[in-house]
């Protein structure tokens, strides 16, 4: 009966959990900021690069790392939302539509489809949001408003790192 099919229903989801658990092997990546001092010092003596280009470095780095984390996840929310809900991956294919109902998104790999999320999500985290693409339930609303929230504390962090290594090299070549 249906009974036993909302519960094959429910087993099906159990693929998507293990995408999460690839993810959280991410974390992983993050032990290389505890070794930092490590890494700060083998990068001095090679590249005799300033304290402030340093930290501006390991900005970037972390800053990918968190736009391709983000972006997976982005992908992830389109693919749990429940049926009758509409997601973002939906909204988009809707919007590139012709008369006969076909979009580009049709085909789409999953790489592409991870090229359009990290697209989204360094839009976002930029504060630059073109606005062509944006959540469409409460689910992807709630991880924009953190996304946006981050996006103002990093680019805080990006000008207060460019102003400093500024004002070092004022300084160096003052003297």
């Amino acid at each position: 009966g249906s009974g036993n099919f909302s519960t094959l229903a429910k087993f099906s989801r159990i693929g998507r959990l293990y995408k999460i658990i690839r993810i959280f092997r991410m974390i992983k990546l993050l032990r290389l900021f505890k070794d930092r001092k490590k890494i700060i010092s083998n990068l001095d003596q090679i590249l005799k690069i300033s304290a402030g280009l340093e930290r501006l470095l390991f900005f970037l780095i972390g800053f990918a790392l968190f736009t391709h984390t983000f972006a997976c996840l982005w992908i992830m929310l389109a693919q749990f939302s429940d049926d009758g809900e509409e997601n973002w991956m939906q909204a988009l294919r809707a919007k590139t539509a012709d008369e006969t109902g076909l979009s580009p998104m049709d085909n789409y790999s999953h790489r592409e489809w991870y090229t359009v999320g990290f697209y989204f999500v360094a839009t976002t985290v930029t504060t630059v949001g073109y606005g062509d693409i944006g959540p469409t339930n409460n689910l992807e609303r709630d991880f924009c408003n953190f996304l946006m929230f981050t996006g103002v504390c990093a680019f805080s962090f990006a000008s207060g790192a460019l102003s400093s290594i500024l004002a070092n090299s004022d300084n160096a070549q003052a003297r």
